[in-house]
């Protein structure tokens, strides 16, 4: 992973979050949540996609926009086609640490790891792939 300078890192940690939250995480009760954080807009899977779309399709399109992919789908850094459409589009990429998280769970260790995230978003440049422990560490893979 590269470091920023310091002034790509202030431009990066002044902007808002832009953060698209994966269809395994639902439309509902963790996109509201994430709403209510400050500084931070959200992007739900099935509003800019085909609900049976292939990782692999849309990884490229949102890596594009410099979004950061929220999943629980620990499983697309194991998988070629998806771990390639990660690093060669220069994704971030946050997963939970275990999928059986409810989703107030997801969201209160996102909201506890939140400044760690931005911290780690403004501080390199793509790729990051990083983990969100249930207490709200972030552990950069």
């Amino acid at each position: 992973m590269k470091k920023r300078s310091g002034a790509s890192y202030r431009s990066k940690r002044d902007n808002p979050l832009e953060l698209f939250v994966d269809r395994c995480l639902g439309r509902n009760i963790l996109p509201e949540a994430l709403r209510k954080l400050p500084n931070l807009t959200v992007h739900v899977h099935d509003d800019l996609f085909a609900p049976d779309e292939l990782d692999h399709v849309w990884l490229p399109k949102v890596a594009a926009k410099g979004w950061v992919i929220l999943t629980k789908d620990k499983d697309i850094r194991h998988r070629k086609l998806e771990l390639d459409a990660v690093l060669k589009n220069e994704a971030y990429m946050l997963t939970f640490g275990q999928g059986d998280y409810s989703g107030q769970e997801m969201a209160e260790a996102f909201r506890l790891a939140l400044p760690k995230i931005k911290r780690s978003v403004a501080g390199y440049f793509p790729p990051l792939i990083a983990r969100i422990s249930k207490g709200g560490d972030l552990l950069i893979l």
